[in-house]
């Protein structure tokens, strides 16, 4: 029984492989919209939730990712912190970095930031804005609403 068990865990991976293989032309362009969830550390600590959406490209032989960001959020722990932001991101896959311009609805102000973030689909944020906005150190994950992002060819 055990043996039926460990042969279906290998032809899984192996199927996997082999489909990731194919899939893997370059580029591929996608459509990903997703909830955002996550906590926020320092002077704006608290829980975070948010709507965030992208568009871009990614090159899955060197890993390299490009797009467009565009969302909301809202930490729980302030009255004051409504944004509304747009960047332009630029990494690998697994590690980048951003810049963009934030709006905070309650504050009527914009403001324009730089951000470095380590992750996947969970992933460690650091925001480093210009003017009276505090930096914000964040650990977030992004939901997508399809488990399928689209792909645009």
């Amino acid at each position: 029984m055990k043996f039926n068990n460990i042969k279906s865990h290998i032809f899984i991976a192996v199927t996997l492989l082999i489909v990731s293989n194919i899939y893997g032309k370059d580029p591929v362009y996608f459509f990903n919209p997703g909830i955002k969830i996550g906590y926020s550390f320092g002077s704006n600590h608290g829980f975070v939730l948010g709507f965030e959406t992208s568009v871009g490209e990614t090159y899955w032989s060197n890993h390299d990712l490009r797009g467009i960001v565009v969302g909301y959020s809202h930490c729980f722990n302030l009255k004051e912190n409504n944004n509304v932001y747009l960047e332009i991101e630029y990494g690998k896959i697994e590690i980048g970095g951003s810049a963009g311009l934030l709006f905070n609805t309650n504050k009527e102000k914009f403001n324009f930031y730089l951000r470095a973030f380590v992750g996947t689909i969970g992933y460690l944020s650091f925001r480093y804005p210009f003017g009276d906005f505090p930096s914000e150190l964040s650990l977030i994950g992004k939901l997508p609403i399809s488990p399928n992002p689209p792909v645009l060819d």
